[in-house]
């Protein structure tokens, strides 16, 4: 039973509370219309029909998922690709039984996920930013916890950015000081090459037999550092 507040700023409990009375989650009392006498009467009919509070329990277990924030820190634990996660999380988003539809959009792309509709709330943070298609109007509550959700998502998938700039880095720089230490190899190769070439040229026939000394010692280090 919702008694909203009459002097909310916006009235706005009084919006989250008729989104649940219209989904059958919930009644609505104004709080001028409302006595002891009134109240208590409302308590008996309540109780004396079990199977309509079930409804009404369910109905309201409809509206939204509690673990929608865990799932995506879930998701963001097992999934490092920022692609892959921001894909699987607008899943997660459009899994709502209140939402039918997410567009989202960030600096390298876009993608839709669902049906569109005619009820439509858009949010950005940061570089992500999702347009809600919902069933129905959204209360201030239910807008508030898809703003606080693409909040939290931009969270994560800036952080996998991150990441992936990082890990790229370390690449390049793995890349960079492999390829120093060849150059590096390579260059004392060519010099000991070199060496044996000059020593053969320089040589006399006199010499024939350290010559053929020297190449035998030097030409399988040269071949086994190659």
């Amino acid at each position: 039973i919702l008694i909203p507040y009459p002097h909310a700023m916006d009235d706005h409990q009084a919006a989250n509370a008729d989104v649940l009375e219209k989904a059958g989650a919930a009644w609505v009392v104004r709080q001028d219309a409302l006595d002891a006498d009134k109240l208590a009467a409302m308590l008996e009919k309540i109780f004396a029909d079990p199977d309509g509070l079930r409804a009404r329990a369910a109905a309201a277990k409809s509206l939204g998922h509690a673990d929608a924030a865990e799932r995506l820190a879930d998701l963001a634990e097992r999934e490092r690709d920022p692609v892959r996660f921001l894909t699987q999380a607008v899943q997660e988003l459009c899994a709502l039984p209140w939402v039918s539809g997410v567009n989202w959009r960030v600096s390298s792309g876009s993608g839709e996920l669902g049906r569109p509709s005619r009820f439509q709330a858009e949010y950005t943070f940061q570089d992500v930013t999702l347009t809600f298609h919902t069933t129905s109007p959204l209360s201030p509550a239910l807008l508030m916890h898809l703003k606080l959700l693409t909040q939290m998502l931009g969270h994560f998938y800036q952080a996998k950015l991150r990441e992936e700039n990082q890990r790229q880095n370390a690449y390049t720089q793995a890349i960079h000081e492999t390829g120093a230490r060849l150059t590096h190899d390579v260059k004392n190769l060519l010099q000991s090459l070199r060496s044996l070439c000059a020593a053969v040229d320089s040589s006399g026939a006199d010499e024939a037999a350290a010559l053929q000394g020297l190449v035998r010692r030097q030409l399988p280090q040269i071949t086994q550092r190659l």
